[in-house]
């Protein structure tokens, strides 16, 4: 009788534990995935706007950059 209260209680320990963990690797799977998902979402809606300005050069600030910045030796300065 006490034997079989023992192994009873044993079993009842390990499957509540097991469900534990069960529930922790599921929980922490969604949140892993649902977060993947974000950043998927959130590469997919970048667009080039996001990052660029856009200005028109004006005669007098070409004039200002051709006389104070071009610089024909350097290759990071060519105009194309």
């Amino acid at each position: 009788m006490i034997v079989s209260r023992r192994v009873a209680g044993l079993c009842i320990s390990c499957l509540g534990v097991f469900m534990f963990f069960f529930m922790m690797i599921t929980t922490d799977y969604q949140k892993r995935v649902q977060a993947n998902k974000y950043t998927e979402w959130d590469i997919k809606t970048i667009t080039a706007g996001d990052y660029t300005v856009e200005i028109k050069i004006t005669p007098i600030m070409w004039y200002t950059f051709e006389t104070k910045y071009y610089d024909v030796s350097n290759p990071l300065t060519k105009i194309v």
